[in-house]
């Protein structure tokens, strides 16, 4: 075609006229025509793939030097799953940001919003347009992976100012049918959001003859002004079409020139591993150390990650090296023997997920360091995507300022009988490590094994990567009893042994059922620690007396000490004993019941038996025999109904239908006084019917 270069041929000037590249754009691009193998083969094209004549794209970094090449053959190649490979990639190139000619000076200036789109010749119809437009070469390839094999967002986002900035992701339409595409373009849409950036989604038309993408939508006529019109602030709704739909088996491809084995033979692969060099107390540990080192690397993608603690109950039972082991299996490991600080690891997090492997936790984390607190915090918080947390970090000019930083990563904690508080116990599985006293496990020599068990962790991550969409997608059924905090803990390695397959699915369920009744019977026994307050409602149940209505503080409590002086008694963990204030405090604080009060026959403050028992049968705490406003009987024989604080027959609430003075005539009225005794029995002055009203 006119215009453009000798280097291109027509098929080629064709091609990129379809997408509104312009002849001197293209020229500064450098596209080329290729006709020859060996220049595909210098850059190290895979072999299957050098199939001419194609189109060279050359992908130029915001200096306008070139760092990575795209090839698009003519006659491209299948794929084992039957479909063409549009591009070919060099062998062992990096991922990277793409920014067309022109645009580049753009990038350091937040106030210019940023356009990302996917492929080259998209970016450069935009910038084309006027936008300031980067490309990314795939939907994930915003991330790559580090040199310690963990995924993490690519340096080249160092390279545009994002703080403050509107980021627009314009990717194709058939975002709205492919749920990989939507969960790369929301994925990448949280990673903006933590850099400062305001994200906003253009919402490109989606054709019924086929996907729409940037520069077909400009090239069909309209204007830069016309694409802003599609920009929201919403992501694109998903569809029920899918036109590639997630298959049972991912199409085979090679990890160091094998095939990758599918999910069940790569965790039975991991769990043999284990095997040869710890031992656990049951070889249901080695289970779930396999199924949680495989999890790491699709945190993302289950959205919740355990917390994993290698308990032993003497030193030298392994601890050490099974950290060492999940260092070279989990995704982006990063070995801690100690924390200096909450901020440390929240840096650590800053560019992406990375594992945490953190040594000696019993110590790390023991009570009198002032730093634990904070450090829980953190993981506590860590355990679900997105989590953040606000650090102070310097800013330019001198000074700090609060920045909310990631903290969602895989945790792995060694120690002996470390003492975790009970909302980090929740959040966590065990594996109990033993010391090997008849040598039945091997000597873990990594002189001589860590070739092999890095090599097995890049088999790890091969799978991972070819399942993330399903993963991502599965939702299995967990077992009866197996929610809340329980879910959220073996949901993740429900997801992963789903798409693995074999006999995976039903270890998750017995160990997670398993985990369950651990967790109730230590709670029967004690060795659960329940929060106090909870402890107060389920004490207040025991001690509340029989047939009553109503019963005072002051003698609640003093039953309290009476019937557990080691909880309420001067021996309690507070040092003193229990009083009607604290009692009051705490059941208004967390339970938001309030005493209430009566005149007769003694005045008293105390509680009524109506407030507190839908709270104990929310709880999950048996309702004390012969409580008022169940049904049952009180002490006149007869079913009561009690008045608790606020109700329209409470002593000054609006709508009281008397007070607590006795009327001078006698009542045949059925209402109950505050205090559980019938109005019949004991008339109240101020009630309609106890004055001798028409009942």
């Amino acid at each position: 075609m006119t215009g453009y270069t000798m280097g291109l041929f027509p098929q080629h000037a064709e091609m990129l006229a379809a997408s509104g590249v312009t002849p001197e754009h293209a020229a500064a691009r450098g596209y080329v025509s290729v006709d020859t193998k060996r220049r595909l083969e210098n850059l190290q094209i895979t072999k299957a793939g050098r199939n001419v004549p194609g189109l060279l794209v050359p992908q130029r970094a915001a200096d306008g030097s070139v760092w990575g090449y795209q090839y698009r053959p003519d006659q491209p190649r299948v794929n084992e799953a039957g479909k063409p490979v549009k591009y070919e990639t060099p062998t062992g190139q990096r991922n990277g940001i793409d920014v067309p000619p022109g645009v580049g000076p753009m990038l350091a200036d937040p106030s210019i919003p940023l356009w990302v789109t996917e492929g080259v010749k998209k970016a450069d119809c935009a910038a084309l347009a006027g936008l300031c437009c980067v490309a990314l070469p795939g939907v994930w390839s915003w991330r790559g992976r580090n040199a310690h094999g963990g995924k993490t967002a690519i340096p080249d986002w160092h390279d545009i100012a994002l703080n403050d900035r509107e980021v627009v992701l314009a990717f194709d339409s058939d975002v709205v049918v492919k749920r990989s595409v939507r969960a790369a373009l929301l994925e990448l849409a949280k990673y903006l959001g933590t850099k400062g950036a305001r994200v906003t989604f253009c919402h490109l038309p989606n054709n019924a003859d086929g996907k729409t993408g940037l520069d077909d939508y400009l090239v069909a006529g309209h204007t830069a002004d016309d694409l802003r019109r599609l920009v929201r602030p919403d992501a694109p709704e998903e569809t029920e079409i899918d036109p590639e739909p997630t298959p049972t088996a991912a199409p085979p491809t090679t990890v160091e020139g094998r095939p990758i084995p599918d999910g069940s033979r790569v965790l039975d692969g991991v769990r043999k591993w284990l095997g040869k060099y710890l031992l656990t107390v049951t070889d249901a540990d080695l289970d779930l150390l396999a199924l949680w080192a495989v999890h790491t690397h699709l945190a993302e993608e289950t959205y919740t990650t355990p917390r994993l603690l290698l308990d032993s109950p003497v030193p030298g039972s392994g601890k050490t090296t099974a950290l060492e082991h999940l260092q070279r299996l989990c995704v982006n490991p990063v070995q801690m023997a100690a924390i200096s600080s909450p901020a440390l690891l929240t840096r650590i997090l800053e560019d992406g997920v990375r594992t945490l492997l953190i040594d000696e936790a019993d110590r790390t984390l023991r009570a009198d360091n002032p730093t634990t607190p904070d450090v829980l915090a953190l993981l506590n918080a860590g355990y679900k995507r997105g989590a953040t947390r606000p650090v102070l970090v310097p800013e330019k000019g001198g000074g700090w300022v609060p920045k909310e930083m990631p903290c969602f990563s895989p945790v792995a904690m060694a120690g002996n009988s470390p003492n975790l508080p009970e909302d980090t116990r929740s959040r966590t599985i065990r594996v109990l490590l033993l010391p090997d006293l008849d040598g039945v496990v091997e000597e873990s020599d990594w002189e001589l094994i860590d070739d092999t068990a890095r090599r097995l962790g890049g088999v790890v991550a091969a799978w991972a990567d070819q399942h993330r969409a399903e993963v991502a997608a599965v939702r299995p059924v967990m077992p009866e009893g197996i929610v809340g905090r329980f879910r959220e803990k073996w949901q993740p390695l429900a997801r992963v042994a789903a798409i693995a397959g074999g006999r995976w699915p039903s270890v998750v369920d017995q160990l997670a059922l398993e985990d369950r009744e651990r967790v109730e019977m230590d709670r029967e026994d004690g060795m659960v620690t329940t929060r106090p307050h909870v402890l107060l409602l389920q004490h207040l149940a025991e001690v509340w007396p029989p047939g009553e209505t109503f019963a005072a503080t002051s003698e609640l409590v003093g039953e309290l000490i009476l019937a557990h002086p080691a909880v309420w008694g001067d021996g309690s963990p507070y040092g003193k004993a229990l009083t009607v204030q604290r009692c009051g405090r705490m059941m208004a604080q967390h339970f938001k019941v309030n005493t209430g009060r009566v005149e007769e026959p003694v005045r008293a403050r105390g509680y009524f038996a109506a407030a507190l028992v839908p709270v104990w049968t929310r709880m999950g705490i048996k309702v004390p025999l012969q409580t008022g406003g169940t049904g049952q009987t009180g002490r006149t024989g007869r079913e009561e109904t009690p008045v608790a604080p606020g109700s329209p027959a409470s002593p000054g609430s609006p709508g009281s239908v008397g007070t607590p003075e006795e009327p001078v005539v006698t009542s045949t009225c059925s209402l109950i006084r505050p205090d559980g005794r019938p109005h019949r029995d004991h008339p109240m002055r101020g009630c309609w019917a106890c004055d001798g009203g028409d009942q």
